[in-house]
């Protein structure tokens, strides 16, 4: 048997990958799952974007003006097992997230998984970051279960998300370019 089809469609720095292979730790076997993702170039190096990504619960609303607040419930920030809960807004509605850290890889990656309802329809993501030249790659990506399906049924709410997840990304990059700029 062959192996299965992998579908990605590319909008501007958005990836949303569409792959039926059902191997995200048997969750859903044989469902459809995508996953949406932005990358963001940043000029300072992966250190300088872990500094900032730590400290997560502090910028929230710094991020992006759609956060409401981020503290942590659970745990010493971005330890495995910490929780983190973020209040925003989302195609003009108010979510209360909670996210539980599951991979902490300092200064490349942070994994999560999303508990509560939203789980249901996402249930994790990450933040990567990557060596580029004399900068970074920064690249948040979060599954979706149900890929296809998810994208016609919630068609507004995903796309909303992936507005919300690049203005998040060039947010994040003039942010940590201007507190790089300040400190030289």
């Amino acid at each position: 048997m062959g192996a299965a089809p992998h579908h990605r469609r590319v909008s501007g720095d958005l990836e949303f990958d569409l792959d039926t292979g059902g191997a995200h730790g048997g969750f859903g076997r044989g469902l459809w799952w995508s996953t949406l993702e932005d990358r963001v170039e940043v000029d300072a190096p992966p250190e300088v974007v872990w500094a900032w990504l730590s400290a997560l619960a502090d910028q929230y609303t710094e991020w992006h003006p759609d956060h409401i607040s981020a503290r942590w419930i659970r745990g010493e920030p971005n330890q495995v097992g910490s929780r983190l809960e973020a209040i925003e807004y989302l195609a003009g509605h108010r979510e209360k997230l909670i996210f539980e850290m599951t991979g902490v890889d300092p200064p490349r990656r942070l994994e999560y998984r999303i508990l509560g309802p939203h789980a249901f329809l996402l249930p994790g993501g990450r933040f990567v970051i990557a060596l580029r030249d004399h900068g970074s790659v920064f690249r948040a990506a979060i599954d979706i279960r149900w890929g296809r399906l998810a994208a016609r049924v919630f068609r507004r709410r995903m796309e909303a998300l992936r507005t919300h997840m690049h203005e998040e990304g060039q947010s994040l990059k003039r942010l940590i370019e201007a507190s790089v700029q300040q400190a030289d």
